[in-house]
């Protein structure tokens, strides 16, 4: 699944008219069970499309970075207006620790209704009204839980939001970062001036952030090897509070969400608990690559900012207060998050990055 990282366009419909005019459930007439329950809550905080609310759902792995530009997406929001869904009473188990249930939600064409606007958000929310909804496409999930206390926890909460969003971001995320941006009445713009290539191997593009928040002074990376040192010298850089909080994780706790060969797992947060840097080691490079490319691939439909070598690679996220920054090197990948871009935390980043050798 591509997903990813760069909020396309802010969501023009409330989401609280989503809320209540997408999450049609259509319940059978047996009587509910806690699992039924519990997935009529799930599948109405996920079309919904609140995203403070389907992170309280459970583990997304590393799917959770995409959940608000999942969210925030306009032309997302206008497909899940009119989803519905219907859980399978058949499929219910429920056993004193866990429960499952299937689940089939109904959306619009969206593909097809893409195709047919161009691109244009107005000319999309159209063509998905006019859709008949005996020609919606069926999509089919698998919700499963762990019970403690009689609370419902979602648990593959990473597959089922791959299933559910995976290829409709895909495809209308891709739409609107390439949709025109000029209006006809204004066919020749003047250009804008955009930086040139450091070199053949390191194009440099740019990302801007919004004004209210800081940017980063870097947008492209270069090839360095990677150590475990090195990482620990850059978490050093930043600032004392990211020294005395690393945290060293057992990596075969990490094999079943997909971390697939990894040998260390370690990570810290920076003063303020709003910069979080990690380090990941595999145990070839083979399995770092994949690491990147499963989890940041979803980058380039939202960035320019993305590049793929044949040892290394980088992607450059930032976007209103956001910042996600992710470099493979050989058999490691690092990542570098903010939650709260200001100044000081765009440049502790930056000290982070630079302390790698790699801008």
């Amino acid at each position: 699944m591509k997903m990813n990282v760069k909020k396309m366009a802010c969501v023009s419909i409330s989401l609280a008219m989503v809320f209540s005019a997408c999450a049609c459930s259509k319940k059978g007439s047996k009587k509910s069970t806690g699992c039924q329950a519990a997935a009529e809550d799930v599948m109405d905080t996920l079309i919904g499309l609140k995203s403070k609310d389907i992170k309280k759902l459970g583990e997304f792995g590393e799917y959770e970075d995409a959940i608000d530009l999942i969210t925030d997406d306009e032309f997302i929001a206008a497909v899940m207006e009119k989803a519905t869904y219907e859980i399978d009473e058949d499929s219910v188990k429920e056993k004193k620790k866990e429960a499952s249930c299937d689940v089939v939600v109904k959306v619009p064409d969206y593909e097809e209704a893409f195709e047919e606007a161009d691109g244009d958000i107005d000319d999309f929310t159209d063509a998905i009204e006019e859709q008949k909804e005996k020609n919606y496409n069926e999509i089919e999930l698998s919700l499963e839980f762990e019970i403690d206390d009689d609370e419902y926890t979602l648990t593959n909460g990473e597959d089922v939001l791959a299933d559910l969003y995976g290829d409709m971001y895909d495809v209308l995320a891709e739409g609107a970062v390439s949709a025109p941006t000029t209006s006809p009445a204004d066919p020749d713009p003047d250009p804008i001036d955009t930086p040139a290539p450091t070199d053949d191997d390191d194009p440099t593009t740019t990302t801007t952030a919004n004004a209210d928040y800081a940017d980063l002074s870097f947008h492209s990376m270069t090839y360095a090897p990677m150590s475990y040192d090195l990482y620990l010298n850059a978490v050093s850089s930043t600032d004392d509070n990211a020294s005395s909080n690393l945290q060293e994780e057992d990596p075969a706790d990490y094999q079943d969400y997909g971390y697939e060969n990894l040998t260390k797992y370690t990570y810290a947060w920076g003063d303020g608990y709003d910069n979080e840097y990690t380090y990941m080691e595999f145990s070839d490079m083979e399995s770092a690559k994949k690491f990147f490319d499963d989890n940041c691939s979803y980058l380039s439909y939202v960035t320019d900012d993305y590049a793929v070598f044949d040892n290394y690679g980088y992607a450059v996220y930032v976007s209103d207060g956001w910042a996600f920054v992710y470099y493979w090197s050989d058999t490691v990948v690092i990542e570098g998050i903010s939650m709260e871009l200001d100044q000081t935390n765009a440049a502790n980043l930056e000290k982070f990055f630079a302390a790698l050798g790699i801008i």
